[in-house]
């Protein structure tokens, strides 16, 4: 029976297979002239090269676009199938599933077309991986239906070509399917699940037997494996971990190194699930799960394989818990030990996904996320345990400051402004070139070779770690957190600032404060994280906060802020570092004693301490020079008030105000890379689930995202974003502009006035004419004459912001109007 070209079509709308096609040349010499088979070899490989290295992810995709469109006609299918595999999985680390399911299904047509079914079927797993991790991040009965149907058919070709390895996997992944279609999918019980995938099992079973001896014990272990994540889906622990250890046992018989380590750690997981859920059945000791995760370890650490050797420490620090609990001696030191091991392995990651972001890259990210507030919640509690306040606060940091690249992703490149200033320092740059190189030849290196090549990154870090000129690039990257003993530096030795943050174990909540030079402080407060969390859905609407009982209501959340009034002295700056949903409350609006936090003290908010130390070396290395800004407003020609706010403000600082279709986005970019103040009233879009393409909009459909931010070599001291009201929008966590406020610092600016909601119009325009006259009026005095512009003046933006919030307040007293205005940064700046 003959197979015709499929392509595959889903049952669900994929984009356009046409696009507008451009030829970039990377830097690598492309030849412009009427391309050849050779060239086109060449050139494929050329692009291969760059692929892994991901260091121009645009262009690469235009080029690779390019390149399958002229390998057809020259009959190099081979390369179109190439071109059309890599753009499916750049697409893929784009988050762009359409496009990557759709050039998958490109690579599959052309080599079942030109290429035989041998071709087509490994294009064809490649279009089945692509569509199962699009289904596990947009699951819908459709694409799970389409799946196992696509592989389904494929498997029966393998078959009818005597393709039977490629069957036995294709019948296994489809176990696979059917498990992450319960665990997606509602309507789809565990149960069916369970009985599916086993039948699939049974089929990829009864063709083992036909493989060459060699492949027989690996897909048999291979089977037996996937049958333990089965039963584990129907929560058979015991029979779960039965299935394991004879997959290991298999897999060592073999030879397989890796697939074994692997099976012991995840004995290890199951053996830890078993104590921890009290089956009865679980008759293995501390110490037995401890060996199967030590003997996993022990290999990934040779191999390479850092992601599962931090996984592996991660999990013996929650055993070492378990022993705690139990009154094991010396529990809490081992599993500390392994907690720094693991937060060390996991930051050796992150640096490398600011640099090469393949498609693995991805993937390893999106489990390094997931998994990452684990370690350093659990880093904080055990020291806490330990009553070594130094250390909780240690690790708070430095979840904060990893947590912070989570935010953004690992999509960007490090900002333009740093990169400039890693490009004028010989010594950095060469640092810089030599990191790249050896990243470059881990991403090849096979993984008998990763372990020497990792000791000599390390040792690489280490110097980079001593060059100032580095130092922003590496807090960007998460790579560099504050210590304890830096704040007094940072802070020139002031004594009347205090550094709050706040920390959740268990639902507790508890305040961390710190004055520089003295030792951290932590209590416990008398309220929870969820009561925080259900107040928060009762009564951060824009209605509820425009009302009077809106101040009484308040009152409730007092507590978040009561351990100040012990901590703290009236006056003193207050340097708040919020966490989880309390990123979304107005804490400055709240009482301490019987004064508003915002009137008892100058309050600057920040997303981490790293952040804060970023934005006050970065002005330590400014030479005060001018003193323009630029206004925007009411860009999208749809906020009369907006477009007045500005006019007005224009008059009183003497410039031209960008209105309407003034408004480009290209004005934009050229007033972010001129002026010292960059003032924005208009509409934001915030993306929770992509924070680089939350953006400003801007005239003409236009927008300037987060990810742009980091082109601009912007030199803005001073950024204000006051965001129209959108009229039914909820006040809720993760809705506020916030998301460009830590982009916005790292792309260079000093300082960022924001908005925790949505703005009314006219409170707006009243905060800028406050605040903006604060500063001149402070210019002017610092200057001692009004004869002329002073030659640099230093402002306290926190008293500005204090005293315009607390004027509207006089006016206005409910929270809506004056309480969402905050100030993350520098807040003394040199004009």
């Amino acid at each position: 029976m003959d197979d015709h070209p499929v392509g595959g079509t889903l049952p669900y709308k994929i984009g356009s297979s046409q696009s507008s096609l451009h030829h970039f040349d990377l830097d690598m010499n492309c030849q412009l002239s009427v391309p050849d088979a050779q060239w086109c070899r060449n050139r494929y490989l050329e692009l291969h090269t760059a692929n892994m290295q991901a260091s121009q992810l645009p262009a690469l995709v235009d080029s690779l676009q390019a390149l399958f469109e002229q390998a057809v006609p020259l009959n190099e299918f081979r390369v179109a199938v190439g071109c059309a595999s890599l753009l499916s999985l750049n697409y893929k680390r784009l988050e762009e599933w359409e496009s990557s399911v759709r050039w998958a299904q490109e690579a599959r047509t052309v080599a079942m077309t030109y290429l035989g079914w041998s071709m087509a079927s490994k294009a064809a797993k490649t279009l089945a991986q692509v569509t199962y991790d699009y289904a596990r991040e947009s699951p819908s009965p459709e694409i799970f239906s389409h799946l196992v149907s696509l592989l389904a058919d494929d498997a029966e070709r393998d078959g009818r070509h005597q393709m039977i390895e490629g069957q036995v996997d294709k019948y296994g992944f489809l176990s696979d399917v059917e498990l992450l279609r319960a665990a997606k999918l509602e309507s789809v019980s565990s149960q069916d699940a369970f009985h599916d995938s086993l039948t699939w099992l049974a089929k990829a079973e009864a063709l083992i037997s036909q493989l060459p001896e060699e492949l027989q014990l690996y897909y048999t272990a291979e089977n037996i494996y996937k049958r333990s994540n089965a039963y584990y889906a129907i929560d058979d622990i015991p029979a779960a971990l039965v299935c394991v250890r004879n997959a290991c046992t298999l897999f060592e018989e073999i030879g397989k190194e890796r697939e074994t380590a692997l099976m012991h750690r995840r004995i290890g997981q199951l053996e830890l699930l078993a104590v921890e859920l009290h089956l009865e059945t679980a008759n293995s000791s501390l110490g037995e799960i401890l060996e199967s995760f030590q003997r996993s370890e022990a290999f990934l650490k040779t191999a390479g394989f850092q992601e599962q050797l931090a996984d592996c420490h991660l999990q013996q620090a929650w055993v070492w818990e378990r022993a705690l609990l139990q009154g094991h001696e010396g529990a809490l030191e081992h599993a500390l030990r392994n907690l720094d091991r693991a937060e060390q392995i996991r930051n050796e990651i992150r640096m490398d996904f600011t640099i090469q972001r393949d498609a693995k890259s991805l993937i390893q990210k999106q489990a390094l996320v997931s998994r990452s507030a684990e370690l350093y919640t659990l880093g904080f509690e055990l020291s806490l345990r330990l009553n070594d306040t130094g250390r909780s606060w240690w690790w708070l940091q430095q979840g904060k400051a990893r947590g912070l690249l989570d935010l953004i992703g690992f999509g960007a490149d490090v900002p333009e402004s740093i990169r400039a200033d890693i490009s004028r320092d010989k010594t950095a740059a060469e640092l810089w070139e030599q990191e790249a190189a050896v990243l470059q030849q881990i991403s090849v290196a096979p993984p008998v070779d990763r372990f020497r090549l990792r000791a000599s990154l390390a040792k690489l870090r280490r110097s980079m770690d001593n060059h100032p000129t580095l130092h922003p690039a590496l807090a960007y990257r998460g790579a560099r957190s504050l210590e304890l003993e830096q704040l007094k530096n940072m802070f020139q030795a002031r004594t009347d600032i205090i550094c709050v943050d706040w920390a959740v174990v268990h639902s507790k909540l508890f305040m961390v404060s710190v004055r520089p030079g003295e030792e951290p402080r932590i209590s416990e407060l008398e309220i929870e994280l969820k009561d925080v969390t259900s107040w928060m859905r009762a009564n951060m609407k824009p209605a509820q906060l425009r009302e009077k009982s809106a101040i009484s209501r308040f009152k409730k959340l007092d507590p978040l802020v009561g351990p100040l009034a012990k901590i703290s002295k009236e006056g003193e700056l207050l340097v708040f570092c919020p966490t989880n949903v309390l990123a979304g409350l107005p804490l400055h609006a709240l009482e301490v004693g019987q004064q508003v936090v915002i009137e008892r003290n100058p309050v600057i908010y920040s997303t981490s301490l790293s952040i804060l130390q970023h934005c006050l070396q970065r002005q330590g290395r400014d030479t005060p020079t001018t003193f323009n800004i630029a206004i925007i407003g009411d860009p999208t020609s749809d906020r009369a008030a907006a477009a007045d706010s500005a006019s007005s403000l224009g008059l009183r600082m003497k410039t031209e105000p960008l209105v309407g279709q003034a408004a480009t986005a290209q004005a934009f970019k050229s007033a972010a890379e001129h002026v010292d103040i960059f003032h924005y009233h208009g509409h934001v879009k915030f993306e929770v689930e992509e924070p680089l393409e939350s953006a400003f909009k801007l005239h003409g459909g236009e927008n300037v995202t987060a990810r742009d931010l980091f082109s601009i070599q912007m030199r803005t001291k001073l950024f204000t974003i006051i965001a129209c009201e959108s009229g039914k929008q909820n006040v809720l966590p993760g809705d506020e502009p916030l998301g460009l406020v830590p982009v916005l610092l790292l792309a260079g600016a000093n300082a960022v006035v924001g908005t925790l909601w949505n703005c009314w119009d006219t409170a707006g325009k009243e905060f800028a004419e406050t605040f903006y006259q604060i500063i001149c009026h402070e210019r002017e005095r610092s200057s001692g004459s009004n004869q002329g512009p002073p030659s640099s003046s230093t402002i306290n933006l926190a008293f500005a912001l204090r005293e315009a919030v607390l004027d509207i307040r006089k006016r206005r007293p409910e929270p809506y109007f004056w309480a969402l205005f905050v100030l993350y940064g520098n807040w003394d700046l040199v004009f």
